[in-house]
């Protein structure tokens, strides 16, 4: 489990990694977790190339795809059960679950056995059922809210059972070391939220906007020099900008001016006196590693690549060679004209300054979640229409991914945006959106679920309140991040525990038990949970906010003060008269 960036499952587990290494190694969840998330960001890629180099890989390429989508919902889930952790630290929970450590032992079983099947080597054994069943006495002994926390973490454990379970199964028929189950299906990836991502369409914009320039000036100035490689460029450095959109373009031109400059120094005062492909491949050879040395950092990828073609295309190799002081002067000129165009389209129509789109992603991440509290209704007899189902796979898609961007941008922040704040400090920003985005999903999830109908008659306008009040709070931080108050928000969340704890333990003691499925129950202690765990996260938030010099990041705007966390049974609405969305 640990592989994956979760806590241990049982206290004090003698299974945490070089626990005593600290010092030399960052084993910590969040870098765990991290490293995770990047490793299976890029499996998508190698598996692009495998499938072309290799006829076995392309024939199991769905069970592949099947596999490397399963690798990232277990990374997400295990990180949900760390989230989860908080709610669950003092609870005794090897008494609470006496199948913990089976469990654990289960898990690190299965991950031995995929590593196996990975080697090429057949599995041992196959994957058992552990039961985690709780031990009654002491679930009784626990508050509602805690009860509810450890159902939660309980369905987390339970989606790891499964994936893991499903990531066994898969390997082994990619292997070949499956029984004979018939024709295996594999379910399919949706491609449409992803396709429809707002950064993705923007950058295909800023793509668009560069090249249509390119061709407007070709066509309109005249004596345009080297047209065709100027159109070649544009586009070939505007597609590297999409791949990696947070480099600014300042930072790309050095390394293309420098491919140029190198590559017209060799080009007029070396090559003149080469004489075999020996000396040339010397000089190549010389070459690259200088510019791959000098741009090592992932950062510098992009111009990296671009100085390489640059000094390539001005040394204009071939088996005729021909000299002309004039090519490199007019490529030089094109190469200024490429970046001149692409600083346009930096910013117009799509601004692409690291402070804009961060501010940007996070209104949509908070206007995401504001719709999809909105959806959050107790009448299950109204489902939803097929445009509100598709507006919350949208959303959530938007939960999914916007937090990681969110961390890239981060770290392109560049000083005079920061102003007395850190990168770290937009980092733990960064991670306590990633934790919100976690319980979000977490209670959408589980309001899906059957409810009991008793616990919705007598807390039917207590939840209502205080899903709106959630909701109001959202849409007032899509548009103002920077007025949250963790002073507020702790004291406003404590006092509504409170009031609310008593009122539920009364509910639960006095309903008809013999009328309410015992899973409706705990599905209605589960989604009370939920919400108390994203109204915990919230509360993080609004702490982590007040490290964030917001008013050297948006300057032109003031913070006004958010309301209270919960607000009383009298709704906050727009102007129009309806609930801010």
């Amino acid at each position: 489990m640990q592989s994956v960036g979760s806590p241990p499952l049982i206290a004090n587990s003698p299974r945490t990694p070089h626990a005593g290494n600290r010092e030399t190694h960052d084993w910590g969840p969040e870098s765990l977790s991290r490293q995770t998330t990047q490793v299976t960001a890029r499996l998508g890629s190698l598996l692009d190339g495998a499938e072309l180099d290799s006829y076995e890989v392309w024939e199991a390429r769905r069970a592949w795809r099947a596999l490397i989508n399963k690798l990232s919902e277990l990374t997400r889930a295990s990180e949900r059960l760390r989230q989860s952790f908080a709610g669950v630290r003092e609870a005794d929970r090897q008494r609470l679950v006496p199948e913990l450590r089976k469990f654990a032992t289960e898990l690190d079983d299965r991950f031995a056995e995929i590593g196996r099947m990975l080697e090429g080597r057949p599995p041992e054994c196959e994957p058992t059922s552990v039961p985690l069943n709780f031990e009654d006495k002491g679930m009784a002994s626990l508050s509602p809210f805690h009860q509810g926390a450890l159902l939660l973490y309980r369905s987390h454990l339970e989606e790891i059972d499964k994936l893991t379970r499903d990531l066994f199964e898969t390997l082994a028929d990619i292997r070949n070391f499956a029984r004979a189950r018939g024709d295996p299906t594999y379910e399919a990836v949706p491609l449409l939220p992803s396709v429809l991502d707002p950064e993705r369409l923007a950058g295909v914009a800023r793509s668009f906007t560069g090249v249509w320039l390119g061709w407007l000036a070709v066509l309109y100035v005249p004596d345009f020099p080297n047209t065709v490689e100027f159109i070649v460029l544009t586009n070939a450095v505007s597609m590297a900008l999409c791949l990696t959109p947070q480099v600014p373009i300042s930072r790309m031109f050095l390394p293309v001016a420098l491919g140029v400059a190198l590559g017209g120094a060799i080009y007029v005062l070396v090559m003149p006196y080469l004489a075999s492909f020996a000396s040339l491949g010397v000089v190549i050879f010389t070459t690259v590693f200088l510019l791959c040395y000098l741009f090592h950092r992932p950062t510098q990828a992009a111009g990296k690549t671009t100085a390489l073609a640059m000094l390539l295309l001005v040394m204009g190799i071939a088996n005729e060679q021909s000299y002309n002081f004039l090519s490199v002067a007019n490529l030089a000129m094109v190469v200024a004209l490429v970046f001149a165009v692409l600083a346009v389209a930096t910013h117009f129509p799509i601004s692409f300054r690291a402070e804009h789109v961060f501010l940007r992603l996070l209104s949509r991440f908070f206007r995401a979640c504001a719709d999809l509290a909105s959806t959050l209704q107790w009448d299950p007899v109204n489902p939803p229409t097929r445009w509100l189902h598709f507006r919350r796979v949208l959303h959530l898609g938007h939960l999914a991914r916007v937090p990681s961007k969110l961390a890239i941008w981060g770290t392109a922040l560049p000083a005079a945006a920061l102003g007395q704040s850190t990168t770290e400090q937009v980092q733990a920003l960064v991670e306590s959106l990633q934790a919100l985005a976690y319980r979000m999903q977490d209670l959408v999830e589980t309001r899906a679920t059957p409810q009991s109908q008793a616990l919705v008659r007598e807390l039917l306008s207590q939840v209502r309140a205080w899903r709106v009040g959630l909701q109001d709070i959202f849409c007032n931080l899509s548009r103002h991040p920077e007025a949250a108050n963790f002073t507020e928000f702790r004291s406003r969340l404590n006092a509504l525990l409170e009031r609310f704890e008593g009122q539920v333990g009364k509910t639960v003691a006095s309903a008809d038990q013999t009328s309410v499925s015992a899973r409706e129950n705990e599905n209605s202690i589960r989604l009370l949970a939920a919400f108390r765990g994203l109204s915990e996260e919230l509360v993080n938030f609004a702490r982590q906010s007040g490290g964030i010099d917001w008013a050297r990041l948006r300057a032109d705007l003031a913070a006004p003060t958010i309301g209270t966390l919960i607000p009383s049974s009298r709704t906050r609405r727009s102007s129009d008269g309806k609930i801010c969305l």
